[in-house]
Parts: C-alpha cells; structure tokens; sequence
C-alpha cells in the first residue's frame, strides 16, 4: 500500500497485532541488548560514548573555533552529564518503560552465574529466577514451544522463595536528617525509628502509611530512610537476589551496609539534602522496577535491607516507596561434557 510509512509502522503494525511469536522473539532481543553486558547495558554505552569523544577530539577545536561560542571543555562536560547521569539510569528506566508498553514481560528472565560462553569440565551452572517456575534444556533448544506451551523435553525447577512481599511493614525515619552514619548496617538499633506498612509516603492518597514531609509544603525534606530485617537459615555467596523496587524519585538500596543499587540518584556521596536526578512521574511512580543483585554479603542469620528514597525537588507533591525481596529460584548444574543450555522462567500463561 501507498500509504504504508515503510520499516517503522511494520513494527508498530507487528507490535499492535500481539502475535505471540513477534512478541517472544521481541523480548528475547530487547533482553539481549539491554542486560547481560549487551550492547544497551551503561557500561557498553559508556564505552561507545568514549570512543566517539576520542574520535572527535581533533574535530571539536576546529568546531569550536569556527562558532566561537563553546569551548572544547564544554562538549567534555556535555559527554561526562550523560556518562554519569543519563547512561546510569537509562537502561532500567527503558526496561520499565518496554514492560508498561507491554513490550517486555513484567517476568524477570533466569540468570546464568556465566552469561554464555564456554566453561570447562566439571564447571557448575547456577540457573536463578526471581519468581514462578525455572524450565530448561541441555541440548540448546527452547524450552518453549510456539503458542507459548512447555516443550516436552524441558526440564522444570521450582524452588524460589520471597522473603517479603510488596506491601510488608518496614522500619522508617522521616524527619529529614541523617539519622546515623551506620544507619544501613546491620549493627545499627533503629529504635527511635517508626514502624508502618508499604507503600509508604505522601501525596497519592492510597499509602499505607504517610510519611511526615516537614512543616514547609513548598520546602519540603528531602530524603527518607527506611529499614527492614530478615533472616536467611543458609548463605550462598553465589546466588543472586531480585528486588522490586517502588521508588519516587530516586533510591539507593543497601544489603548489610553494601550499597547494591542506586537508581536516579548522582554519583558521590549521599546526603539527606541530595536530590534525585529527574522527577518521577506518571505511571512511573507505582512501577516496580526489578534489579538482580549479588547475594555475596548475605550472612546466615539476620540480614538488613536498607533503603533511602530522594526527592528532586523540595516542592515535590508526593513521595513514594515500596519494595519486595525474593530469593531466587537456583539450580546448580555440573557440566560434565558438550552441553548447552538454554532456561526461560514462566508465571502463569507468561
């Protein structure tokens, strides 16, 4: 047809149409890109903006001298705002934008303690899934089956755990300072902290639990600090976790006073007048976005989950955080010849 647009509106036609197979083919490349060291990951677009700003380097004189109205120093700065800021939030916040769009599944994909490559004898495999049952093969074939079906000769593992849900009780300090140095740690006594129900925060109307902003509306505190223990019977230093994170505007995450996630949040140190990157809006401020951390500094015995949310801005109107932990579903596999295998986690029909 005439009125086709060409290439684009193929996809938007394809990606209107839902057909189960594009879409699974569609998640498959937006996974492979975007975690795993793919080519979106910040760490590859770190590098590919650095090669290009080394590549342009002689030319920026000549552009600056010919305008006259930047400096080489200034394209520097410009690249470094995207390296440091851009870059670093830019993927999750993609992911969670494909997953809103119904683009990517609201499923985490297994996770491979080596992503690919070849391993030698005797190597063990550790499969892990955030939730619902883990399949795989070892002969490099799908698990599933065109239609969405488990292929026959997949193999299922289901042995993941949540240790708290969206929506569980943590420990919070909202007055607007620092409330100790160690206050992530686990040998920190929060006991001058309150206790209250996720979501917590102000401004929606639907908390659980409403956190108290200052006096001021128009100069409101920025940072609040939130606390929850939780015990784990048996450590393995090689397993992964997986946190949903609920967070308006930006958060840093802490395991045992380990910091393992900071998301729309500046590089540096943190301070309870430090402020989030960009504005959380939308349907942005209830999503929760997943991220797979190390599970090194788990100890057995109690843990802490530590969290500080940040505002952007002072007369912000509302705050907002929640989280789950889940314990992955893991399957350690010895690898005794020529095997490859291949793993995809389903959740009811997903």
């Amino acid at each position: 047809s005439t009125s086709n647009p060409g290439p684009g509106g193929l996809f938007g036609a394809l990606t209107a149409e839902r057909d189960p197979e594009f879409m699974i083919l569609l998640a498959d490349r937006i996974h492979r890109h975007l975690f795993n060291d793919g080519a979106l990951t910040p760490e590859r677009n770190r590098a590919r903006l650095e090669a290009r700003m080394e590549e342009i380097a002689n030319s920026l004189l000549a552009e600056c001298a010919r305008w006259g109205q930047r400096t080489p120093d200034n394209w520097v700065a410009a690249a470094n705002d995207v390296r440091n800021g851009l870059f670093r939030t830019r993927t999750a916040a993609l992911i969670s934008q494909l997953r809103a769009r119904g683009l990517y599944p609201a499923v985490d994909a297994p996770a491979f303690n080596q992503n690919g490559g070849a391993v030698t004898n005797g190597f063990t495999a550790i499969l892990s899934a955030g939730s619902g049952t883990l399949y795989y093969t070892f002969d490099g074939s799908d698990p599933r089956l065109p239609g969405g079906a488990v292929a026959p000769g997949a193999i299922a593992w289901d042995g993941g755990a949540t240790w708290f849900p969206l929506g569980a009780e943590w420990r919070y300090w909202d007055r607007g300072t620092l409330p100790s140095p160690n206050w992530h740690q686990r040998g920190y006594n929060p006991i001058a902290w309150a206790t209250g129900a996720a979501p917590l925060g102000y401004g929606n109307g639907d908390e659980a639990t409403t956190l108290d902003f200052g006096e001021d509306a128009a100069n409101k505190r920025i940072t609040a600090y939130f606390r929850r223990q939780f015990n784990v019977p048996a450590a393995n230093p090689e397993a992964v976790l997986t946190v949903e994170l609920v967070r308006d505007d930006g958060a840093a995450v802490y395991l045992n006073g380990i910091e393992l996630v900071r998301d729309n949040l500046p590089t540096g140190a943190l301070d309870p007048d430090t402020r989030a990157l960009t504005a959380v809006g939308g349907s942005a401020e209830t999503q929760a976005n997943p991220f797979v951390l190390p599970a090194g500094n788990l100890v057995a015995g109690d843990n802490v989950l530590a969290v500080e949310v940040h505002q952007a801005n002072p007369t912000s109107s509302d705050l907002r955080f929640d989280l789950a932990l889940h314990a992955p579903a893991a399957k350690e596999i010895a690898i005794t010849g020529d095997t490859v295998i291949r793993a995809r986690v389903r959740t009811g029909n997903t």
